[in-house]
């Protein structure tokens, strides 16, 4: 039986063990690696060597090869990869096709940050609610929500299951949002402010380059608590 026909538990038995952790730089390259993907099936490519797809990314064939084993085996050395299974095995792994809810704080970067919010849609992450920290705005409309104040987050974040949150206040404002997200219980942040933050080992942060950081908080945020890539 070729391994892309194996049953997703036989593959996760091949999978390196759940304790070790997924280098960030390994998800990263999962992200150019399913837009190579993408490129091939445009072109009518139905199979892919791992040198194709390194030369497309620019990376060597062995560290494509190391980064999907930490997933499985998803190739033969004759064949090479199916070009649509393995697209689809790098969505089901960092939880692509499935929706996730995040929450965004602060008001001053939301209109200058597009591509930021163009990024989290094409993850499939939805922002159900817009933060305003400093309060002066609360009421108004941005698109169709209701920009909310700081005192919403925790009942927003319980009750729309929010699992991301987006911090985009000033700086010198960053850590208190971010404590405010993780007191609610949020599993992932991505920080798109110059601030140094802290959080506990169960949350997930990343900063901004956002394409990067939203695609691997993908694998992490949306991943149901206590399971191999999800928050404790």
């Amino acid at each position: 039986m070729a391994p892309e026909e194996r049953s997703e538990s036989t593959r996760r038995q091949d999978a390196r063990s759940a304790s070790e952790r997924v280098p960030d730089r390994c998800l990263v390259r999962l992200r150019w690696y399913l837009q190579a993907l993408a490129e091939c099936a445009e072109r009518g490519v139905t199979t892919v060597s791992s040198d194709e797809i390194g030369q497309r990314v620019g990376v060597k064939p062995n560290l494509v090869r190391s980064d999907l084993s930490w997933f499985g085996e998803f190739g033969t050395r004759s064949r090479g990869y199916d070009v649509a299974f393995l697209s689809q095995e790098i969505r089901r792994i960092c939880h692509l096709g499935e929706t996730g809810a995040a929450i965004w704080v602060g008001l001053r970067l939301l209109l200058e940050q597009p591509r930021t919010l163009a990024c989290l849609e094409q993850c499939n992450w939805r922002v159900v609610s817009i933060i305003d920290w400093e309060g002066r705005q609360v009421g108004a409309r941005i698109g169709r929500r209701k920009v909310q104040g700081r005192g919403d987050i925790a009942d927003v974040v319980k009750q729309l299951s929010v699992q991301l949150g987006v911090v985009a206040t000033e700086a010198d404002d960053a850590q208190a949002a971010t404590d405010a997200l993780v007191d609610a219980r949020v599993h992932a942040i991505l920080n798109l402010t110059p601030a140094v933050l802290t959080v506990p080992e169960r949350v997930q942060l990343r900063d901004a380059c956002a394409e990067d950081a939203i695609f691997a908080l993908s694998y992490y945020g949306k991943a149901p608590a206590g399971s191999a890539n999800g928050a404790a």
